[in-house]
């Protein structure tokens, strides 16, 4: 049996565009032509797949499942494809699948499976698959940019690996899909031009019938041609490695761990901070939405209980109360704000997680309710013991952006306070007197302060709704100024 093979330089090269062109030209000349396509991925029925359109260019000659007899839906290598099914793509159908087309057919189109060295199976590429046949090789190329280093790269690696190609068929996919798509034909021929050895080309332009120069496929597939593929071109899985080699493996291993293990945990590190930054971000839009809606800031806590308090008192926090302006609408709903915080009744919600109130960089803790590692400051006893409600997130009270004298800009709203006593969202204890500096190692564990396992300083939420990462070396008058909110004392902060 007689054909041709028909491989591509890459994968959306319109293989099975030409193909069926080929196949066209063959049965006006009276063949009686058969398609093969071995394994096939990236469809989810035969109907959908390329075997389809070859099926149908043959005028529907044998089965559909005699054409592609091996297909697979994820639009991966079919190697990768077949094991996300829990399959493997067999290598015995891809050899012996062409047997169905003996006496079937008087020429036989084989099309692989994306680029020439594409993997059909872990062991075998489409370079292998072209050997099994004595078929001249049409090499198929998208005409875009790039197109002569693809067609002499895959052209090189073709002789190397002993296969003979015949023809390259410049595609156009698309038209003009840009500049050199005018000039890739003439480019291309030149090189082709320079060694006798190398292909014929021609081209096939977008929605035309015929190829240019016309190509005498009957004659061509009526070609017999040897590929001379050795062993050592197969790729295959190693078996193993002498103890000596695993040694230097492990010890190379060991030094590139030693070099890359700080910048890889930096690299991280950076990254949980860009997601608590977002966090806060989203934060202070909440606070924003509630204050269009509502007129105000919410309270820092409503109905604030003091320790050994009327147990009636509501104590819930502001972190409850702007749930609805951050997406969390059916989790408010869950919150019966007519009992206390942490009554029966609201031990569901109180339990749940909400993502935006946790930094990534704070190890999991248990705790009985849903965490926060970010408090609201309620102001600061830093330069004074007196009043020191002095911040925007007090008890019971709600504060309205027109009394931040300060400026928005330059008062903040939100803190870090990963690992505070009362870190939970729903509790209202969740605000707090900032009495030193950043992570200040003084401070005692039992208060809420500002801290942050990000090291160097900590993520800081303004009124006006900016974050920035504010260092644990910041001057604790300047600290203390962009808290309060009305004292006059504007602080800047670099």
């Amino acid at each position: 049996m007689n054909g041709l093979t028909i491989l591509g330089t890459d994968t959306d090269v319109g293989k099975t565009f030409v193909a069926c062109k080929i196949i066209e030209h063959l049965l006006r000349k009276g063949s009686v032509v058969g398609a093969y396509k071995p394994v096939a991925s990236g469809a989810a029925s035969l109907e959908q797949s390329d075997g389809h359109l070859l099926w149908q260019a043959t005028g529907r000659l044998g089965q559909l499942e005699e054409v592609t007899p091996q297909l697979f839906s994820a639009p991966l290598a079919p190697p990768i494809a077949a094991e996300m099914e829990g399959k493997t793509v067999s290598a015995n159908l891809i050899r012996e699948g062409a047997q169905a087309w003996l006496g079937k057919c008087e020429l036989l189109l084989v099309e692989g499976a994306g680029g020439l060295m594409s993997p059909l199976t872990w062991e075998t590429t489409n370079a292998v698959l072209a050997s099994r046949f004595t078929f001249p090789i049409v090499l198929v190329s998208s005409n875009r940019l790039g197109v002569v280093n693809q067609v002499l790269t895959a052209l090189q690696a073709a002789k190397s690996l002993g296969l003979h190609v015949s023809y390259v068929v410049l595609n156009d996919v698309k038209p003009q899909s840009d500049q050199s798509s005018a000039t890739n034909d003439r480019l291309l021929s030149h090189f082709l031009a320079e060694d006798p050895s190398l292909p014929l080309l021609t081209r096939l332009r977008n929605n035309a019938q015929v190829f240019e120069p016309a190509v005498d496929w009957l004659e061509l597939a009526n070609r017999q041609v040897e590929h001379k593929i050795t062993d050592s071109h197969v790729p295959r899985r190693s078996l193993g490695m002498t103890l000596v080699e695993l040694l230097v493996v492990m010890a190379i291993v060991g030094i590139l761990v030693g070099l890359l293990l700080p910048a890889v945990q930096s690299a991280r590190e950076a990254a949980r901070k860009i997601q608590c930054q977002n966090n806060l971000r989203q934060v202070g839009l909440s606070l924003h939405n509630y204050n269009d809606a509502i007129g105000s800031l919410p309270p820092g806590c409503l109905q604030w209980r003091p320790w050994g308090g009327d147990p009636r008192l509501k104590n819930f926090a502001w972190s409850a109360m702007i749930l609805p302006y951050m997406e969390q609408t059916n989790l408010h709903r869950l919150v019966d704000f007519d009992y206390p915080f942490d009554h029966a009744v609201n031990s569901k919600a109180g339990k749940t997680p909400v993502g935006t109130y946790l930094c990534p960089s704070v190890p999991t803790r248990e705790t009985a309710r849903g965490r926060t590692d970010y408090g609201g400051l309620y102001g600061q006893r830093i330069t004074t013991r007196n009043q020191t409600d002095n911040g925007v997130l007090i008890y019971n009270h709600p504060i309205r952006f027109r009394e931040i004298i300060d400026g928005l800009t330059n008062t903040l709203a939100v803190a870090e306070d990963s690992g505070g006593p009362d870190g939970e969202w729903i509790n209202g204890n969740n605000v707090f007197e900032q009495s030193g500096g950043i992570n200040d190692p003084r401070a005692w564990i039992g208060d809420n302060e500002i801290r942050s396992k990000h090291g160097g300083g900590a993520m800081l939420l303004f009124c006006c709704g900016r974050t920035q990462f504010v260092s644990d070396s910041t001057d604790l008058g300047i600290l203390a100024a962009i808290i309060t909110r009305g004292s006059r004392d504007l602080g800047g902060i670099e």
